[in-house]
C-alpha cells in the first residue's frame, strides 16, 4: 500500500457517460477485486448509472448532478467505500470542470483494516441470499429501519445461517438518504 492515501477522479458528460478516470481508478477497482469490469478501458463511454444501481441512490446522484450543474457550485458529501480488506472513509466531492463536464474527486480519508470475521463475511456474499448494505456508510440492513456493522450482522441474521452463501445489494440507508437529501 502506498504511503499516500490515493484520490480517485473520474469525469462524466453531459450525458452522463464516463470520459476519463485517473490512475488511481484502476488501481482501486483491483484493491476492490473487480476484476476486468472496472478496468478503466472497460467503462469509459459506458453511463455512470451502469454502476449506481439501486433506485434511490441513483435519484440522490441525479439531484445533485442537477445541482453541481445548474449552480456551478461543488457539493461535498462523506462515503465509506470498503474493499474486502480494509474499511475505507473517503470524501466525494462533484464539480464542474472548465469544459462543462462533471468531475468526481473521491479522497480517502482514512483506511482501517478488517477483522478476521469481517474478510470471511465479505468472502461469503457471493451468493443468493440478498443483504442490503448502505453504499454511503457501509452499514447492512439487519432488519426495517435498523443498520449495523458486519460483526452484527454476523451475531444477528438468520440469512447468514441459511445454507445458501449471501450477497449484498447495495443501496442507502434511512439515514445516509436524509443527509444525501440535505446537500
Amino acid at each position: 500500500m502506498k504511503n499516500t492515501l490515493p484520490t480517485v477522479r473520474y469525469a462524466i458528460d453531459k450525458h452522463d457517460r464516463l470520459l476519463d478516470v485517473n490512475e488511481e481508478w484502476g488501481e482501486f477497482a483491483n484493491s476492490n477485486e473487480a476484476g476486468t469490469t472496472l478496468h478503466p478501458d472497460s467503462v469509459i463511454g459506458k453511463p455512470l448509472w451502469n454502476y449506481i444501481r439501486d433506485p434511490s441512490l441513483q435519484s440522490i446522484y441525479r439531484r445533485l448532478l442537477c445541482l453541481v450543474r445548474d449552480s456551478g457550485k461543488p457539493v461535498e458529501f462523506p462515503f465509506r467505500c470498503d474493499s474486502p480488506l480494509f474499511r475505507r472513509y473517503m470524501c466525494m466531492t462533484i464539480l464542474t470542470r472548465e469544459d462543462g463536464n462533471v468531475l468526481f474527486i473521491s479522497q480517502t480519508q482514512r483506511v482501517v483494516k478488517r477483522t478476521e470475521q469481517e474478510i470471511r463475511l465479505t468472502r461469503a456474499f457471493q451468493g443468493f441470499q440478498p443483504i442490503r448494505q448502505c453504499s454511503m456508510c457501509n452499514l447492512f440492513k439487519i432488519r426495517d429501519g435498523e443498520w449495523a456493522e458486519a460483526d452484527v450482522l454476523v451475531l444477528e441474521s438468520k440469512v447468514l445461517a441459511a445454507d445458501q452463501p449471501a450477497t449484498v445489494i447495495w443501496g442507502i440507508c434511512e439515514h445516509c438518504r436524509d443527509k444525501m437529501a440535505a446537500l
